[in-house]
């Protein structure tokens, strides 16, 4: 449902602008088109309510509008599925968190809410949808019970009258007069068994106006303004949410009345242009009340407020029709040119070069460099690694995926895959997972080219928190649910980091052991408040301190090619007091740089400093 929902809103939200533009072009070219091409304008909307994407154009106008996204946005913020199942919000494994330090809360709660939201939007829509469906029904039924009891077949006086105006108006078929006062105007029903609907007031009039309205409603009749308006009904449920789909469907009910106008005038001579004016007239002294319960109808007077236009068109009949060439020609252009702008799409280099600046996908957002494989096993891999950049990074950067379904669709290739990102740097001499992911369900939309090459277009992470199943629910075939969930790919994607962090080292020509997992740390046995000072506020002015690691132990690090060992150890100074030493040092032994702090209590105190001479502060 939430897929149909998309389509729906994306379907409003285009022809919307296209609702707009027409109303913008009608008002520019008021007196230049007849009544006939300002109803036919609308057929511009139709097309684009029932067939909402069309080819790509560089012309399109919605190249120079930001286009509404059809996919789901899933979450940026990494969330690991494997081993615990937890991150940390900078990507940082869970168990690296400095001692002392008070543990970071989720920041799901906004994104659950967007979560909730975007659940509920599909069912209140279908909701909105159903009670109006039910209304028509309800509607339409009762209508239809309360003619059969109170409509009446018109006298063979009427009846006779409406066959000399078929003739006139060139309409065949069995079209039957009914006199009832449920409608309070003439208008015209049923699609297959059409029937005219007078009301006694209307027998009241004159013959020659009652002929008027029998041929208005003969002019709905045979430019099938019935399918019209069925057609309206069925979309204004649809997009029942809209507001300037509701006030587009009133005005084009309003022009079919006066399009239906024109129909007439053509039929009758111009010394009877003024007497149809006053028989519309007439027509609208008669009404009194209005029935409210039932479906929308076509009849002769839609609203007071038309009633102003419709007789000033009267009035310019012959006006329009000295000029009926011109006329037509500035319909069709404007149809041709309309149809051109709003009919198509935007073209795909102006949707990838000009999308917004979406986080969610590489992508939309400003990814270094476009990510293009051979293959789509290679394409994939250099995906993740590419979103790996955004996470803390270490001295290697590994990936691992699992391609559990390959779909080709409308020109593209989608693959359902579960990826893994990995850092990998040195602590302790083992070489282990610095920062990275779990075992993520990622949808991952490719452009293949003529050369075989596959180049990304978007990647798509599963939510975070509490959005998370529902996220996968939403945007992977059923058939792959029960995989996913399972967490079976996680060791297989562990397996791929850290074989490639062997490859790497090997490449180094450095023998290590590789562990993605944790690795044992001793933590430094001193004061929680003196802990809290020497690893978190001292290290927020000094990027160099915070390079050392928080336990008993080392990191390595590499600047510039040459690598440097950060090392923390822990022993006592000559009275007794705990002393903690901070020791940089080259891979040949030569010391950098060294901090000793004095540890008394809560207090610290720095005893010795040593530095290169080109670093003495």
């Amino acid at each position: 449902m939430e897929a149909v929902f998309k389509i729906v809103l994306t379907t409003s939200f285009y022809a919307g602008i296209v609702g707009m533009v027409i109303l913008l072009v009608k008002n520019l070219l008021q007196d230049k088109l007849n009544p006939r091409w300002h109803y036919w304008l609308w057929i511009v909307l139709l097309v684009k309510l029932i067939i909402p994407f069309g080819p790509e154009s560089a012309f399109s106008l919605y190249n120079v509008l930001e286009p509404l996204s059809q996919e789901i946005k899933f979450s940026s913020v990494p969330e690991t599925v494997g081993d615990a199942g937890i991150y940390s919000p900078e990507g940082t494994q869970a168990g690296n968190e400095r001692p002392g330090l008070p543990a970071q809360e989720p920041v799901a709660s906004a994104q659950n809410l967007r979560t909730y939201v975007a659940d509920a939007l599909p069912i209140i829509w279908l909701s909105g949808l159903l009670l109006m469906f039910v209304w028509l029904l309800y509607a339409g039924f009762s209508f239809a019970g309360k003619l059969k009891t109170h409509a009446q077949p018109a006298s063979p006086a009427v009846q006779a009258l409406l066959e000399e105006c078929k003739t006139r108006a060139e309409v065949k078929g069995d079209i039957a007069v009914l006199i009832q006062d449920i409608v309070k105007v003439p208008s015209l029903v049923g699609m297959f068994k059409p029937r005219i609907l007078l009301t006694p007031d209307t027998l009241r009039l004159k013959e020659q106006d009652i002929s008027y309205i029998l041929l208005h409603e003969l002019s709905h009749y045979r430019r099938k303004d019935l399918l019209v308006n069925y057609l309206l009904l069925i979309l204004q449920i649809i997009h029942w949410f809209n507001p300037v789909i509701w006030y587009c469907f009133r005005r084009i009910r309003q022009d079919m009345e006066v399009a239906a106008d024109e129909g007439v005038l053509s039929l009758l001579k111009v010394s009877e242009h003024k007497e149809y004016g006053k028989a519309l007239l007439a027509v609208l002294e008669t009404i009194n009340t209005k029935t409210r319960l039932m479906p929308r109808l076509i009849g002769m007077v839609d609203e007071r407020k038309n009633i102003e236009r419709r007789i000033r068109m009267i009035k310019m009949a012959d006006f329009f029709k000295s000029r009926r060439k011109r006329v037509i020609l500035t319909g069709i252009l404007c149809v041709v040119i309309l149809g051109g702008l709003l009919w198509t799409s935007a073209s795909a280099r102006v949707t990838s070069d000009e999308g917004g600046e979406d986080t969610d996908a590489i992508s939309q957002n400003s990814a270094a460099q476009p990510v293009t494989g051979q293959s789509i096993e290679e394409a994939v891999s250099l995906a993740v690694k590419e979103k790996g950049k955004g996470y803390l990074e270490g001295e290697a950067l590994t990936e691992g995926h699992k391609i559990l379904e390959v779909e080709e669709k409308d020109g593209t290739v989608i693959a359902y895959t579960v990826a893994s990102i990995g850092w990998f740097g040195f602590e302790n001499g083992i070489f282990t997972g610095v920062s990275g992911s779990g075992a993520i369900p990622t949808v991952m939309t490719f452009a293949k080219n003529a050369n075989g090459e596959y180049s990304l277009l978007e990647y798509k992470e599963a939510e975070d928190g509490g959005g998370y199943g529902d996220s996968i629910k939403r945007n992977f075939p059923q058939r792959l649910w029960d995989s996913i969930f399972s967490g079976e790919h996680y060791p297989e994607l562990v397996a791929q980091k850290e074989a490639q962090a062997r490859q790497y080292l090997q490449s180094i020509g450095r023998d290590a052991q590789v562990s993605q997992g944790y690795v044992e740390k001793k933590l430094v046995d001193i004061n929680v408040e003196a802990s809290n000072r020497l690893f978190a506020e001292l290290t927020k002015g000094d990027a160099e301190l915070n390079r050392f690691p928080y336990w008993i132990g080392t990191k390595e690090y590499l600047d510039q090619g040459e690598r440097f060992i950060y090392e923390t150890s822990q022993g006592k100074t000559s009275d007794g007091y705990d002393l903690v030493t901070f020791r940089k040092s080259k891979e040949d032994g030569r010391i950098e740089r060294e901090y000793q702090y004095k540890i008394v209590g809560n207090e610290l105190t720095l005893v010795f400093l040593q530095s290169t001479p080109e670093l003495k502060p």
